[in-house]
């Protein structure tokens, strides 16, 4: 099990890689990278490597907070109170964060030393039970190797897992070889069944995990758009939806009993019927004023 999961963006990974070595260095256990795993094919590793770890440190930076995996994943940790927010750079957290006090590692030099790790490494020790160690306890290339703790076995697993067919054995020496603290021990053990049963392993569609969002999802029933639109022009066209939506909507309230509308939309359908009615009005009187 590990000590702590770093959860980033990929923009912030020499921030991460700094961070992770300073943790190393006060004698915890990282996995950091996400180059162990590189794309969406390992999703179920990392929810593992994440329900695993004794706690997540979570770095929140422009990229990493409009991002729907680093937001889930800082929700699940939330959930399970192993959460430590870290500001790399000046960002509001997601709401569900919000009362979570931050580490301000904004104005951070890098240095293992400096005083502004100190409430980072209080609250991983807290988190994890562990003491904390004296960076002079532990040599630089220790603090090497723990980086690449996890190479190796990340290396065996997607060999085992890619590899084509899928075997039971390959699985059993991969148990072997990493004993009871493999990091992927129930997905190896959860497949070794399946293939002892006949059952052929395929991996899933990568997924985009579910993430809270700011603000609340569009509920088209309550007025709101339900999609919106990715591109260069997303901002116009997401405008133009609104649009037409708001549109759409009103002329529903003509459609609807009384009873059924809100307040609001009551004094909405008043207002278009004198606009409606005073328009009519006028056509109907247009012969008697143009001959005024």
């Amino acid at each position: 099990m590990v000590d702590v999961f770093i959860s980033y963006k990929r923009e912030e990974r020499p921030k991460a890689k700094a961070i992770a070595e300073a943790l190393v260095a006060y004698g915890f256990t990282v996995w950091w990278d996400i180059e162990l795993m590189p794309g969406d094919r390992f999703a179920l590793e990392i929810e593992q490597v994440i329900a695993e770890a004794k706690s997540v440190v979570v770095l929140w930076s422009e990229a990493s907070v409009k991002s729907p995996y680093v937001r889930a994943e800082a929700h699940d940790a939330n959930g399970r109170n192993i959460i430590i927010p870290v500001l790399l750079e000046d960002v509001q957290q997601p709401l569900f964060m919000r009362t979570v006090q931050a580490c301000d590692l904004i104005e951070w030099d890098g240095r293992q030393g400096s005083a502004m790790l100190e409430p980072l490494l209080r609250s991983v020790s807290r988190i994890t039970g562990k003491a904390l160690k004296e960076p002079a306890e532990i040599s630089s290339s220790d603090v090497d190797h723990g980086l690449r703790a996890y190479q190796a076995e990340a290396d065996f697993w997607q060999a085992v897992s890619t590899a084509e067919p899928q075997s039971a054995d390959e699985y059993r020496a991969y148990l072997a070889r990493f004993g009871s603290d493999a990091q992927f021990k129930e997905l190896a053990e959860s497949r070794i069944k399946r293939l002892e049963a006949g059952e052929a392993i395929r991996r899933e569609p990568p997924k985009l995990p579910p993430a809270p969002a700011d603000p609340e999802p569009h509920d088209p029933s309550n007025g709101e758009t339900a999609g919106t639109v990715a591109g260069p022009m997303s901002r116009a066209a997401n405008a133009y939806l609104d649009h037409m939506q708001n549109n759409i909507n009103t002329l529903r309230t003509f459609t609807k009993p009384a009873k059924e509308l809100t307040t609001q939309q009551r004094q909405k359908r008043w207002v278009w019927a004198l606009i409606i009615g005073f328009i009519v009005l006028i056509v109907a009187t247009e012969p008697i004023w143009l001959g005024w």
